[in-house]
């Protein structure tokens, strides 16, 4: 979930009203209700739901993602070890999720969110006005019986292949401003990012770099999440799901220490090692507990 600063919120409204003449602003999503299909600056998208009204009683959803390593909390910049039993660190995990879905006891999907960006860092901003993201997602469902989540990871193929980056204001996910989630020279956005450092020797020194940034829209994934019973949201109250992530479980098959821990994705060969990344993250969050208030 994107947090902003209310400095920032008067600015972006002030950019706004300053650029209203670079053309219409409207919804760009085929998908949605309110597609305009003559708008060319990203507005707010709406979506049908299943009774074709928005309930003012709708149901808040947050879906908290909990990464760990070998049970204990993760951080970013701090030591654990890997299965091999070697010290490394992590720098930058950030990821992208869409199409974010509650499944209900009909098998009927409803959209909690289209697309967010899962970001590791709780380190604050380097300045207090910049957009950050969390390890969040925010959305809304209607009332009823939910036994199942629904979740992409990496950008809607349909999305990732228009890359209209410069369409979403800078605080949206899609936007590139802040995020530098994106490849300009190939006009497609990276799908996940993790940066770090291993000690490959065993000396205790962290030296050897790691780094996989995979993308293309074949590397698209999907999930299901069981979620062990079936969950009654009622109207008015605020769902919270929890999903535990494995951070080791994305280095699944590849040896970080080595040239397996190393893909832009450039090439055929490089981009073996991002789809394993891809599968692995796919499979690397189970649902833990629920909570409601």
């Amino acid at each position: 979930m994107k947090k902003i600063t209310p400095i920032l919120a008067i600015l972006l409204i002030s950019l706004t009203w300053a650029g209203c003449n670079r053309g219409e602003e409207g919804c760009l999503d085929p998908a949605a209700e309110n597609f305009n299909p003559s708008a060319s600056r990203y507005g707010p998208c709406e979506y049908a739901m299943d009774t074709g009204d928005i309930d003012p009683n709708m149901v808040i959803v947050k879906i908290h993602v909990e990464p760990k390593v070998k049970g204990q909390a993760f951080e970013l910049e701090k030591v654990y070890q890997d299965s091999l039993n070697r010290d490394f660190k992590v720098s930058d995990f950030r990821f992208y999720v869409a199409n974010v879905n509650l499944i209900n006891s009909e098998n009927k999907e409803h959209q909690v969110t289209k697309t967010e960006l899962i970001d590791h860092n709780t380190f604050p901003p380097i300045s207090p006005t910049q957009p950050t993201w969390d390890r969040t997602i925010e959305g809304f469902v209607m009332p009823g019986t939910y036994q199942e989540l629904f979740m992409g990871f990496g950008v809607d193929p349909e999305l990732n292949e228009a890359y209209n980056h410069m369409d979403y204001p800078s605080d949206h996910p899609l936007s590139i401003a802040y995020t530098n989630m994106g490849w300009p020279w190939k006009s497609k956005y990276i799908f996940a990012t993790i940066n770090g450092n291993i000690d490959s020797v065993g000396n205790g020194d962290l030296v050897e770099h790691f780094y996989i940034h995979s993308g293309y829209s074949d590397l698209y994934r999907t999930n299901r999440f069981d979620l062990k019973d079936p969950i009654n949201f009622e109207p008015g109250k605020t769902y919270h799901l929890y999903f535990e992530q494995d951070v080791l479980r994305t280095f699944s098959g590849l040896d970080m220490a080595t040239e397996e821990g190393k893909s832009h994705t450039q090439n055929a060969e490089k981009k073996k090692i991002s789809i394993q990344f891809q599968e692995n993250l796919t499979h690397s969050l189970k649902f833990s507990r629920y909570t409601e208030d």
